[in-house]
């Protein structure tokens, strides 16, 4: 589940409300829809408390209502019938330190995939960037 704090201007001392989002995903771990909730109430509470308490993630899911994304076939890329590529978007803007942490994470994650799927028996022949 990913939390945002929406201020009411930009730069906003304090929330307007509180946005709790997580992806639905496919057998096949696209995204088909995203859940959302938020509450107003809990971020004006939040905000004169210093951070409060949202309710438990279970009783978050029971509270969110489902906004279903577009479903289309994958994308060919040419490759061999049922490979499978996938993609992140993310929004925003990463500054210079942001930047080299998303690096190191990105490295971290490359390599935690990589022990994975050897201690499946397959071994890692290279590490290709698409672009």
């Amino acid at each position: 589940m990913d939390y945002y704090l929406i201020a009411a201007t930009a730069g906003g001392p304090s929330p307007a409300a509180i946005l709790v989002e997580e992806f639905v995903l496919c057998d096949d771990y696209t995204a088909a829809g995203i859940d959302t909730a938020a509450w107003r109430a809990a971020a004006q509470a939040y905000a004169r408390l210093g951070g409060g308490e949202l309710p438990a993630e279970p009783q978050l899911r029971a509270r969110s209502e489902r906004q279903p994304l577009p479903g289309d076939r994958p994308l060919d890329l040419g490759t061999s019938p049922g490979a499978r590529r996938y993609r992140i978007l993310f929004a925003g803007e990463l500054g210079t330190g942001a930047l080299a942490s998303a690096r190191t994470a990105l490295g971290a994650l490359l390599h935690h995939h990589r022990q994975a799927i050897r201690a499946l028996g397959l071994i890692p022949v290279t590490i290709e960037r698409f672009a």
